[in-house]
């Protein structure tokens, strides 16, 4: 299963989204245990981190939090999960411009005052 992915930098920042894909096996898509995220992503050495590009993780609920553990392989049919960025744009702009439409349309509607 390969799923690739455009990181998207905002203001140095990065964020990603997934180009369409299609699952290995319909056991792998509706598993409730099974997500593809970045937040609280076990590392090899056992940290948990938010820096890491998506991945498809099992999820452990120790009811103070979510730990994710990243797979590799489909659990069920053993496929190879490959994840990769394949493309990488800057939305800078494209945000600010959003911001100060968002600022605007506040100011406009009586929410935000100031600034």
């Amino acid at each position: 299963m390969k799923i690739d992915l455009v990181e998207l930098k905002i203001n140095g920042e990065k964020s990603y989204k997934y180009k369409p894909f299609k699952y290995c096996c319909t056991k792998m898509r509706d598993n409730p245990y099974i997500d593809f995220t970045n937040e609280n992503v076990s590392s090899e050495n056992g940290n948990f981190g938010g820096s890491h590009i998506p991945q498809f993780c099992v999820w452990e609920d120790t009811f103070e939090r979510v730990d994710n553990f990243f797979i590799n392989f489909c659990p069920f049919c053993g496929e190879k999960i490959e994840v990769s960025v394949v493309e990488e744009k800057d939305i800078s702009d494209t945000y600010k411009k959003l911001e100060e439409k968002r600022i605007f349309l506040r100011k406009k509607s009586g929410i935000l005052i100031g600034k």
